[in-house]
């Protein structure tokens, strides 16, 4: 199964700095969105917009800003973020619940009420990890 994780696609390599293109970002997920089985992973609700109808599933891992933040704080800076960056980063996760836009809540869950195929939305890190070992016990060989 083929799993891509939207900054992956939204970022150029060097790091958080400098995003692709727009075109090129949905271009690219669009590639990823062919075939049976695919899973990407992010907050852009714009690139979720132009992949939906290719999507069998929707999994929204709602565990709030909190959670999120202290999520974020464990797994550090990533792609050479400085710190100033990295605090940047943290307060925009805290504003998840007040801000506007395509990754806000407020989208993300206009979105899932929208979505028309299978949906499952996930509210802590004991549900997420539940789902994740029945998965496993499932396709355990």
């Amino acid at each position: 199964m083929k799993w891509t994780d939207w900054d992956s696609i939204h970022w150029l390599a060097d790091g958080y700095n400098k995003a692709r293109e727009r075109t090129e970002v949905i271009r690219m997920a669009k590639e990823v969105a062919v075939g049976d089985q695919w899973i990407m992973e992010g907050i852009y609700g714009w690139i979720a917009t132009e992949i939906a109808d290719r999507a069998t599933m929707l999994l929204w891992l709602d565990i709030g800003e909190e959670e999120c933040v202290a999520n974020i704080r464990q797994r550090g800076p990533r792609g050479g973020a400085s710190e100033q960056s990295f605090a940047d980063l943290l307060a925009w996760a805290d504003s998840y619940c007040t801000r506007d836009g395509s990754s806000a809540r407020i989208f993300h869950q206009s979105f899932f009420e929208g979505f028309a195929g299978a949906k499952l939305r996930l509210c802590s890190r004991k549900e997420a990890r539940d789902l994740m070992e029945m998965v496993m016990r499932q396709f355990s060989y």
